[in-house]
Formats: C-alpha cells, sequence, structure tokens
C-alpha cells in the first residue's frame, strides 16, 4: 500500500514538474532552431551587402549625371560623337539624319535616325555604345534586317545586316 501511495505521489510529481518541463523544453528547442535559421539567413544577406553597395553607388553616379541635362549647346558635339562612334565601330554606308526638334518645358528632344551597313556583331556594337553615352537618350525603335544578295549587291565575306536606329536625345533648353 505504501509502495502504491509512493507510485502515485511520484506520478502526480511527474505530471506538475516533469511533464510541463520538457513541453517547455521542446518548445524552447524549436524557437532555437528558428532563431538559426533566422541568423543564417541574416549571414547570408550581409554577405551580399559589399556588392549591394556598389551598385547603390553607381546607381546614385547614374542620377548625378541625369539629374541635369547637358545644354543645348552640346547637341552639335553629340551628332559629333555618333558619327565617330560608327566610323570607329567599323559599321558602313551609315546616314544619319535629325528629325524636327520638339520643345518642352525646359528641355529639347531631338529624334534622330541612324542606317547603317555592317556585320552583326560590330552593329551590336555599335548600339550598344550608342546606349551607354553620357547624354541622355531614349531608342525608340530598332530594325535589323538581313543584307541578301542581288546582282546589284554581291554576297558579303559574312552575314551583314542593315540596321535603322530611331533615337531621342534630350538637351536643356
Amino acid at each position: 500500500m505504501l509502495a502504491g501511495a509512493l507510485g502515485i505521489a511520484l506520478a502526480a510529481a511527474w505530471l506538475t514538474i516533469g511533464w510541463p518541463t520538457s513541453s517547455a523544453i521542446a518548445h524552447v528547442s524549436g524557437e532555437a532552431d528558428a532563431f538559426r535559421a533566422q541568423l543564417a539567413n541574416a549571414k547570408q544577406q550581409a554577405a551580399q551587402l559589399p556588392a549591394l553597395r556598389a551598385d547603390v553607388q553607381a546607381l546614385g553616379e547614374q542620377v548625378k549625371r541625369y539629374r541635369s541635362l547637358p545644354p543645348r549647346s552640346e547637341l552639335d558635339a553629340a551628332f559629333k560623337e555618333i558619327g565617330q562612334l560608327c566610323e570607329r565601330s567599323g559599321v558602313r554606308a551609315y546616314q544619319f539624319t535629325q528629325e524636327a526638334e520638339r520643345r518642352d518645358r525646359g528641355f529639347v528632344e531631338q529624334p534622330c535616325k541612324l542606317k547603317f551597313r555592317g556585320d552583326f556583331l560590330a552593329a551590336a556594337t555599335l548600339v550598344h555604345q550608342l546606349e551607354s553615352t553620357s547624354w541622355l537618350s531614349r531608342m525608340r525603335g530598332l530594325s535589323v534586317r538581313r543584307v541578301e544578295p542581288t546582282s546589284a549587291n554581291p554576297p558579303p565575306a559574312t552575314d551583314e545586316v542593315m540596321v535603322e536606329l530611331t533615337l531621342n536625345l534630350y538637351f536643356a533648353d
């Protein structure tokens, strides 16, 4: 009988002390695992911070460059630079024409058309260089067609393309 009472007392003690403690330990262990996962995620994000800082700095430089438009007087220099890019890129038979400029509040929009022929790599390089210039521009249209050989146009040594590019240049008024 004493053994039965002692067994009941031990069982009651386990139910009031031991069982809640083991469930609390399991709960705390689950929380610790969640915190470890958050810590690993935070470490991974922290490792990306130097690259993100460099991106933010580069974007800041772009914003500074585009915040103020170049003066209208630099338009001729932009046209000259486009001609030099065409000559350096190796494209042939380029034609550069200006359309009527449009004025708006504080800026001038100068639409231009550029047509040229050359191998695909030279054409792609020129388009990339035009997009990377320091003046603000917007490419409105791009048409790239393969030049088909005819009797008047003998077959080229490489695949040649004809490119028609329409872009807008923006300058302060």
